[in-house]
């Protein structure tokens, strides 16, 4: 397959040239790909803020403007934890999940908690809304072209009022005190609103 080259810019700089393997330039521009989104859009909302201590948020509007909007939110809980809230707003939602990969250097410690381990390092994750399937191998890439053993969860989301909805729990420290069930709809109520 012959390279693949831009235009010459006006400034009459050389032409940028990127060999492209036979496997295809899907495949060799992959690893640049932060995620499936083309665009995304931070969310400010002053109903979020009360939530955790410290958080973000960010919505996407679909693949193509199809498959309704995806918003996420991600805060820092009180004693070592980080809950990752996703909902999916349109109407005829298809199935919606969430991808999580962890650097094959943590080891898979127990299924049912589900903890990783590195070192003297323990890390629990669990579903507060959805199910979370087990554990798959994957690759991450740390640097570009180097391929690197990783693990794959996917955490399916359960349906919700107008919405369909997943949070992951994560916890490294000692009496992290999960979000209970009106903290969480709480929360996916705004996320929504937002």
């Amino acid at each position: 397959m012959p390279p693949v080259t831009r235009a010459m810019p006006a400034a009459g700089r050389l032409p940028i040239t990127a060999p492209v393997s036979k496997a295809g330039s899907r495949s060799f521009w992959r690893a640049f790909r932060i995620g499936r989104r083309a665009s995304a859009g931070e969310i400010t909302d002053g109903g979020l803020a009360d939530v955790a201590p410290l958080w973000c948020a960010g919505r996407h509007p679909g693949e193509g403007g199809e498959g309704g909007e995806m918003r996420r939110f991600v805060g820092l809980w009180p004693s070592a934890a980080l809950v990752v809230c996703d909902i999916w707003i349109g109407a005829d939602l298809p199935a919606a999940s969430s991808r999580f990969l962890i650097a094959g250097l943590w080891r898979i410690d127990a299924a049912a908690p589900m903890v990783f381990a590195a070192g003297e390092a323990r890390v629990e994750l669990s579903a507060l809304a959805g199910h979370l399937g087990d554990v798959q191998p994957a690759r991450h890439w740390v640097r570009f072209g180097v391929a690197a053993p990783a693990h794959r969860i996917v955490l399916d989301a359960a349906d919700g009022t107008g919405f369909r909805r997943a949070a992951l729990w994560v916890a490294w420290g000692e009496g992290a005190m999960r979000p209970d069930t009106a903290t969480l709809d709480t929360l996916f109520r705004r996320l929504a609103a937002a």
